[in-house]
């Protein structure tokens, strides 16, 4: 045995003493041969145990299964439906001065009106 081997034995006996590995020093500080040979079967069997789990995780990894469904249902809002929303950027009264923004919105102003009456008389339309 050279001194390179001696070392290397030195430095698994080291390790084996040392590792959190639960089962490895057991079976090297076990003075029965009953005991190592119990801790050995155990730490074999922890082993295998183990790999068998991470090759399952990695096939399941590699299926690459669909987790999250996502399924969109729409439906119809009952009248009146409106939302009022304050972010406006710009105050009302300052815009209406400025002559495209106040034609814009007394456009849009005539076509909600305009919209909001068609619902409205289908609405009672309906009622009837």
């Amino acid at each position: 045995m050279t001194a390179t081997d001696k070392e290397l034995r030195g430095e698994v006996i080291r390790f084996t003493r040392t590792t959190t590995a639960h089962g490895i020093p057991m079976i090297l500080n076990s003075h029965t041969w009953f005991a190592r040979s119990w801790w050995t079967t155990l730490t074999i069997f922890a082993v295998v145990f183990c790999s068998y789990q991470c090759l399952l995780v990695i096939e399941k990894y590699n299926r690459k299964d669909k987790i999250v469904n996502v399924e969109l249902q729409f439906e119809q809002a009952a009248f009146p439906a409106i939302t009022v929303c304050n972010l406006n950027p710009f105050k009302n009264h300052l815009a209406r001065k400025v002559p495209e923004i106040s034609e814009t919105v007394r456009e849009d102003n005539w076509i909600v009106l305009k919209w909001t009456r068609n619902d409205l008389d289908k609405k009672m339309s309906y009622d009837f």
